[in-house]
């Protein structure tokens, strides 16, 4: 066997989909794929068209809304789409899909003990599964515990933090064609919370991210009674989820040897609204060139782009933070430009709010 790639979620299967001319197994501890679900899944059109993902959408919206504390917006922005919505179950199976099809095999319920790279190859020992392969794609999220298992290095460890959503029914639809962001420090003190309608704004993903989770549910409960006020009645629960955020810092490199990272385990995820669909659909096609050619000197070019981009989005969450009881003030501040055309706002590198950013305090002082 040439390749084993240990993790099938969205990374490690989304790298699988595009490996061509290499015989190889993902490994995924879990029995059901994308299940429990625990990703909003809201991306760019782009980063849905390079997933090739479409059939999985649940949502697209064209207006992104901005509101502060008290529901009042501070700013919108609007596209055709600027964002769309995954089913993360959906998205899993259909790339497992894939794979298969592209006779790989994807072994479910397998949780891998052991990773020992010796002259025979690299030993991978899983439960009642063993083998010895070329090339090991690290797949394996934020949360890899097992000592065996190779870690790329970092210039510290990946910061995360913990969010929650519940899956809400409404009493009367809402918009369904625009989703909210709500930036408030008494709901989230380091992150915001989120509101993404669905199955035609009857239901919506309602969340939010920071702190510990048990307080975190308690903000939670407190989000949910002021969409119930603001926006519309809800009538029930359907289910609530919850995960761990990347935020940063990247890690220096995708690969040693012929060990490759992807996804979370990079700590790999827009720092700002912590999704990491992003940076997997940019490096899954590289790493699957690397194992299909060996050499990962184009997977390392993207991957330095890429970080870059990363660590910028850092800088500016840091400082947006910092600066986070005039945040909706800079928001505003930064979509006025943006809705002139004088600048874009682009859903993926959240650096580009930086130089309508500028633009829009060069136009206050005029």
């Amino acid at each position: 066997m040439d390749a084993a790639i240990i993790g099938g979620g969205p990374a490690g299967l989304a790298v699988a989909s595009h490996v061509k001319h290499t015989d190889l197994v993902v490994l995924e501890a879990r029995r059901k794929l994308g299940h429990p679900p625990h990703c909003t899944g809201v991306v760019s059109p782009s980063t849905a068209t390079r997933l090739d993902a479409w059939e999985v959408v649940e949502a697209q919206y064209t207006v992104a809304v901005f509101l502060d504390g008290g529901f009042k917006e501070a700013c919108r922005l609007e596209d055709k789409p600027v964002a769309v919505k995954l089913s993360r179950p959906g998205l899993e199976e259909l790339l497992a899909a894939r794979v298969e099809d592209a006779g790989h095999r994807v072994y479910r319920g397998v949780r891998v003990r052991g990773v020992i790279d010796g002259k025979g190859g690299i030993r991978v020992v899983a439960d009642g599964w063993r083998g010895f392969f070329g090339r090991v794609v690290v797949a394996t999220g934020i949360n890899t515990y097992n000592p065996t298992i190779p870690l790329p290095v970092s210039q510290g460890s990946c910061n995360s933090i913990v969010g929650v959503e519940a899956r809400v029914v409404f009493e009367e639809r809402v918009g369904d064609e625009e989703f909210y962001t709500i930036h408030a420090t008494s709901l989230a003190p380091s992150f915001f919370a989120w509101i993404a309608p669905l199955s035609g704004g009857r239901e919506a993903a309602v969340g939010l991210a920071g702190g510990v989770p048990g307080s975190l549910y308690d903000r939670l409960r407190l989000l949910l009674a002021l969409v119930s006020r603001r926006l519309s009645w809800i009538r029930g629960v359907k289910d609530y989820r919850g995960g761990v955020i990347a935020r940063g810092p990247p890690a220096l490199k995708a690969s040693r040897g012929p060990i490759l990272w992807i996804g979370d385990v990079l700590c790999a995820s827009k720092p700002f609204t912590g999704g990491g669909l992003y940076a997997i659909s940019v490096l899954a096609p590289h790493a699957a060139k690397a194992l299909d050619a060996g050499d990962v000197n184009g997977l390392e070019e993207v991957w330095k782009s890429l970080r870059r981009e990363l660590i910028l989005q850092r800088s500016a969450t840091r400082a947006a933070l910092a600066a986070r009881h005039l945040f909706p003030r800079l928001l505003s501040l930064a979509c006025s430009p943006a809705r002139r055309g004088l600048c874009k706002v682009r859903f993926d590198e959240h650096s580009s709010l930086l130089p309508c950013l500028l633009l829009g305090l060069a136009s206050r002082g005029d």
